[in-house]
C-alpha cells in the first residue's frame, strides 16, 4: 500500500500544474498516510498550498523518485526540476504582481547560459 501512496504522490508533484491535479495535491496532503514519507508530504503541502520549491526541496524529492524520474532530459532539467521550474512560475504569477525574472532564476537556481537563458 505504501509504495503506491509513494508513486501516487510522486505522479502529482510531476503532473503539469491543472485543476485535476490540484484536486489530487490536495486529497494526498488530506490522507494521514503520507505522514511515513516525510520528504514527499512536504513537498506535497508546499505545492498545494502555492509556495515556491526551494532547490533544496527539489535536490530532496529528487532522491525520492525512481530512476527513470531522475533522468535529465534534453532540456538539461529532470522532471522534478521541470516540474519545480513550471510550479514555480506559476505560484510566482500568483504571489507577486511584478517580479524581476533575475530573482526568478535565483529561486529555480538557474544560471546564466543554463536551461533558463536557452528559452
Amino acid at each position: 500500500m505504501g509504495a503506491a501512496l509513494q508513486a501516487s504522490a510522486a505522479a502529482a508533484l510531476l503532473a503539469p500544474p491543472s485543476p485535476q491535479r490540484s484536486r489530487v495535491l490536495a486529497a494526498l496532503v488530506a490522507d494521514e498516510r503520507t505522514l511515513a514519507f516525510p520528504t514527499l508530504r512536504e513537498a506535497l503541502a508546499t505545492v498545494n498550498l502555492d509556495r515556491l520549491l526551494s532547490p533544496g526541496a527539489v535536490a530532496a524529492l529528487e532522491a525520492t523518485l525512481a530512476p527513470h524520474q531522475r533522468a535529465v532530459g534534453g532540456d538539461g532539467l529532470t522532471a522534478a526540476g521541470r516540474a519545480a521550474l513550471e510550479h514555480n512560475l506559476v505560484a510566482a504569477g500568483k504571489i507577486y504582481a511584478n517580479i524581476y525574472l533575475d530573482r526568478v532564476r535565483e529561486r529555480n537556481d538557474r544560471r546564466r547560459g543554463g536551461a533558463w537563458e536557452k528559452q
